[in-house]
């Protein structure tokens, strides 16, 4: 099974293609993500976040990059805006949230990432 992360705000969210062999990616949801929305204020917008593993595991254990490149695509957000990470199983993200955490887009390089199962992680960057 992999992990699925999500990423939202109230502005829209750039995304960025999947590329291939797998890097880094920002996509809209899909029809099988639509319960995330029900974690997230309303009218925000939700990105699914892909990592070099293709899905979003890659985002969680050893460091790869694709943690650096999610630091650096939300430095190019505007300064002061408020965004919202959310991690669940593939197949799992209407299940409700078990932690809410307040982190730094810093906090990304830690070797114990921010990111975890069903924990709501709220930054500004």
């Amino acid at each position: 099974m992999c992990h699925a992360l999500f990423l939202a705000a109230p502005i829209d969210l750039p995304q960025m293609a999947p590329t291939d062999p797998p890097t880094f990616s920002v996509e809209s949801i899909g029809g099988n993500y639509q319960g995330i929305r029900q974690h997230f204020p309303p009218n925000w917008s939700i990105r699914y976040l892909g990592s070099s593993s293709g899905c979003s595991c890659s985002f969680h254990g050893k460091n790869d990059g694709s943690r650096q490149a999610l630091r650096d695509y939300l430095s190019t957000l505007p300064a002061g805006t408020t965004v919202q990470l959310y991690d669940c199983w593939e197949g799992e993200c209407e299940l409700a949230v078990e932690e809410n955490t307040c982190a730094s887009i810093a906090d990304l390089s830690l070797a114990e990432s921010p990111l975890a199962y069903r924990r709501l992680v709220t930054m500004t960057t």
